[in-house]
């Protein structure tokens, strides 16, 4: 990769696919309470915190962004050994051309709000390393509302990336990765997921479209659309479309 831009996407765990099940914790604590045998202290936390994150629709709450803005540690752990690792690549003479990307951005306040603690962390581990180099940040388009607002997202983004596959969801209503295998078998030769790319394509390079508006508040900066279609993460272009620069 030397000499080519890597971009790293920042965290966007499913909690409760690293969570224990409330289910199972909540009848184990019952039990134990009901045979008059001692709880821990542990398990009663745990449990607690597991309520406390348990969500009806986890593929739609706390998540992406919304981790960043709650556990702010996270992502800033997150950009301080990137940075790091920049460094390091740097100095044994090799370019280090890395690009941030804050998943699942819907509004611009918390965008604005996560650059501007990333920038600090950047700019903090850049002087204890007394080494100075550029870090892009940017945001992953993957829902409806950050679509239609690219205009007040682009102030605070240096690139976008659609990820297809929430965006995908959130839009037609429906999975990408079941759609054209059950109840839509689809015409021989397209796809749904073609066809979005299709239209998103178009309304990118189209002018005086809405979707246009990002391009208008800033036309130099780059759009991309990951293509893969599990979207865990995009880190080096591969499975990557650059639509314009």
């Amino acid at each position: 990769m030397s000499g080519l831009p890597v971009t790293i996407r920042l965290l966007d765990p499913p909690l409760h696919e690293f969570l224990s099940s409330i289910t199972e914790l909540s009848v184990e604590v019952a039990r134990q309470e009901e045979r008059g045998e001692a709880v821990s202290d542990h398990k009663r936390l745990l449990l607690k915190e597991v309520m406390r994150l348990h969500e009806s629709n986890p593929m739609m709450g706390f998540r992406g962004v919304r981790l960043g803005v709650i556990i702010p540690e996270l992502y800033r752990m997150q950009v301080r050994a990137l940075t790091r690792a920049a460094i390091a690549v740097e100095r044994s003479g090799k370019p280090a051309l890395v690009e941030v990307m804050i998943p699942l951005v819907a509004s611009q306040r918390e965008l604005l709000h996560i650059r501007s603690g990333l920038e600090d962390e950047i700019r903090l581990t850049l002087t204890l390393n007394n080494f100075d180099m550029e870090i892009k940040i940017g945001s992953m388009i993957e829902t409806p509302r950050a679509a239609i607002t690219a205009d007040r997202l682009s102030l605070y983004s240096d690139f976008f990336s659609f990820g297809t596959n929430d965006l995908t969801q959130l839009t037609w209503a429906f999975s990408r990765d079941d759609v054209e295998a059950s109840f839509l078998p689809g015409v021989p030769g397209s796809s749904f997921f073609i066809s979005f790319i299709s239209d998103l394509k178009i309304r990118i390079e189209r002018p005086n479209e809405r979707a246009e508006s990002g391009r208008r508040f800033a036309p130099k900066r780059t759009v991309t659309t990951m293509r893969s279609k599990r979207m865990w993460l995009g880190s080096r272009r591969n499975g990557i479309e650059r639509l314009l620069d």
